[in-house]
């Protein structure tokens, strides 16, 4: 008799969110949100709706919980454990987020939150064995004030679901309409946040020296040499593809992480 063929494991649980940070005079805190169901500390997060992108869920789950608008820096990467529950897992990807507006209001998952030095975050009561983790990653890789600089090609079909992806990041500034299909693609991001739209062309390089929160659109982004090393590698042997964008974080003018984000999986 054949042996019955084995149960196929349960998709995992994905959840998004971030080490929500802000500045008070020259120092930099950390905020852990307390949820009474767990008796817990921990950053922000939540699990993501149907469809929904993991960088637009990061930034809804901490204004739910927290009451806080963010805006994304760069990732952070990825923790995952098995949930006690249910025989699943759950994956959670973090990015350095920082609070630029609201204030805390208890609700009825998180009752408390708590601000402080990032040293401090992994000592709370209850907080997850990964905390430590990335409270290390927050404060040993680049500064979490990094410029953003995103590099989009031109996809007018996905040109509505980009706009809460692109809001992720914050971008101020936009170039790239003088091309129709560039025009198309950033016209419901520009009407939906109110940027500044900009009539002169603009390099990678010039967005990057210049300091502010930039989104360009182009076709064909022209990425080679964008960024040094490593990361430009990178960026040349892949291309983005049609909606496909790229965030450059940037210090100094000079790159220090990088993201790439598709408003539709890719399988990378």
């Amino acid at each position: 008799m054949d042996d019955p063929p084995a149960s196929a494991p349960a998709d995992p649980v994905l959840a998004a969110g971030g080490v929500l940070w802000r500045r008070v005079g020259d120092t930099v805190q950390v905020g852990l949100v307390h949820r009474p169901r767990y008796d817990d500390w921990s950053f922000p997060k939540g699990k993501l709706e149907p469809g929904e992108p993991a960088v637009v869920a990061a930034v809804r789950e901490i204004a739910e919980e927290t009451g806080y608008r963010a805006i994304l820096g760069r990732e952070l990467g990825v923790r995952s454990y098995p949930m006690h529950s249910r025989d699943r897992l759950k994956i959670n990807r973090y990015w350095v987020a920082e609070a630029v507006a609201g204030e805390f209001v208890a609700n009825h998952e998180v009752d408390r939150m708590w601000w402080g030095p990032p040293e401090e975050a992994a000592t709370l009561p209850g907080a997850p064995d990964y905390t430590a983790s990335l409270t290390d990653a927050f404060r040993t890789g680049p500064p979490p004030a990094t410029v953003p600089v995103l590099v989009l090609r031109a996809g007018p079909a996905f040109a509505r679901r980009l706009v809460p992806m692109l809001a992720a990041f914050g971008p101020v500034e936009v170039y790239g309409c003088a091309e129709p299909a560039a025009a198309a693609t950033v016209a419901p991001y520009v009407e939906a946040v109110g940027a500044r739209v900009r009539a002169t062309s603009c390099s990678v390089a010039d967005a990057l020296r210049g300091g502010r929160p930039t989104l360009l659109c182009a076709p064909v982004p022209d990425l080679p040499g964008a960024a040094p090393g490593a990361t430009a590698t990178r960026l040349a042997a892949e291309p983005l593809l049609p909606g496909e964008f790229a965030v450059l974080h940037a210090w100094a003018g000079r790159v220090v992480a990088m993201g790439r984000y598709a408003p539709y999986p890719t399988g990378s």
